[in-house]
């Protein structure tokens, strides 16, 4: 028993295991996203938060989190469906996630009023991303479609 804890104290310690990943806080509804000691939502941390727009390094992904670090040093778990990542960040794709309805609209302006509601995607879509405008990711699809989605709604 005491080598079994040993391995998981040893695992806790070590380097995530990912490669290092630009990623960057978004879709918060309330602005901010609690940095966690631990992958669960039982780790509240209240007074350790970051705001949409923070700049992070991700590196592990488990239970829906992913490790991050700040430019400052702060680290922690944070909610998967709050970070949006780019494509050309180690070639890794982005998907669409937290859609509700489980589809998302894509649009061709980076703006609500523009609907285009022939034209969705569904939950775990692989986008690329190309650039950021007014709480909008430009998406494109591997089969070459194109638009906007609401920054929230795309995940690394």
């Amino acid at each position: 028993m005491a080598t079994a804890s040993l391995l998981v104290q040893a695992w806790f310690l070590q380097a995530p295991a990912l490669a290092q990943r630009a990623l960057t806080i978004c879709g918060a509804e309330t602005g901010r996203v609690y940095l966690r000691d631990r992958p669960s939502n039982a780790s509240q941390n209240a007074n350790r938060t970051l705001s949409n727009g923070t700049s992070v390094q991700g590196y592990e992904i488990s239970n829906g989190f992913i490790f991050v670090q700040t430019a400052n040093g702060s680290s922690g778990w944070v909610t998967e469906r709050y970070l949006c990542g780019s494509s050309s960040f180690g070639g890794y794709p982005s998907y669409i996630c937290g859609a509700e309805t489980g589809r998302v609209y894509l649009r061709d302006r980076p703006s609500n009023a523009s609907q285009n509601a022939n034209r969705t995607l569904s939950n775990g879509t692989a986008v690329s991303t190309e650039s950021n405008s007014n709480g909008f990711f430009l998406v494109e699809t591997i089969n070459g479609l194109r638009g906007w989605v609401t920054e929230r709604y795309v995940c690394p």
